[in-house]
């Protein structure tokens, strides 16, 4: 079973989005009892999903350079929906699948197959805000050539699970992927969010 608090956490934060890395704190303050550590964010202003790419490989070779077995990231947007996420997401993790490249406590997207009472294998999912990813898939994300969104990418080929009950979302707020303001809470309301 995975520990959240012993495990690493790394959170992707822009330099220039202050805003968002003191959001993020106060919201992992709620939901782990350890700290996380800041990875600056790789921004391309022509080509927003290529810095998402790079930020995520980043952190993937920070992991593998540590030869960790698995490692949460987060992106700075990152907010639990509920007081019981914590309690939710340490049960998920009881329940686990045996063999997994990603486990996420977000959004979804295209089909899923229900695995068990806290899991569905997603065969899209997208919003990498949350993301618990194994050894199993360092170098498969370290080779991924940046080509599409990273989250679509890891769907078609890692094999994903999904929380079947959201325990993350996405803060709104302006987005420096689409360059606009992004209104995430009420996107979500056709998932089973935690609340």
């Amino acid at each position: 079973m995975i520990d959240l608090d012993s495990t690493k956490k790394l959170l992707i934060n822009l330099r220039h989005r202050k805003d968002r890395l003191e959001e993020s704190k106060k919201e992992c303050s709620k939901f782990f009892n350890t700290e996380f550590i800041v990875v600056e964010g790789i921004r391309n202003k022509e080509t927003p999903l290529v810095g998402i790419a790079e930020s995520h490989q980043k952190c993937i070779q920070i992991a593998k350079d540590e030869n960790l077995d698995y490692v949460i990231i987060m992106e700075d947007d990152i907010m639990f929906t509920s007081i019981r996420a914590r309690k939710y997401a340490d049960l998920a993790l009881t329940k686990m699948p045996a063999e997994w490249d990603i486990l996420s406590g977000g959004f979804f997207e295209g089909s899923r197959k229900k695995f068990n009472e806290f899991w569905s294998k997603a065969e899209g999912f997208y919003g990498a805000h949350f993301l618990i990813v194994n050894k199993t898939a360092y170098d498969k994300i370290l080779s991924f050539d940046k080509s599409c969104h990273i989250d679509a990418w890891m769907a078609k080929n890692l094999t994903c699970y999904c929380t079947n009950k959201m325990f993350t979302v996405q803060r709104d707020g302006m987005s420096d992927n689409s360059k606009k303001h992004r209104h995430w809470l009420g996107f979500i309301r056709k998932f089973d969010v935690l609340k």
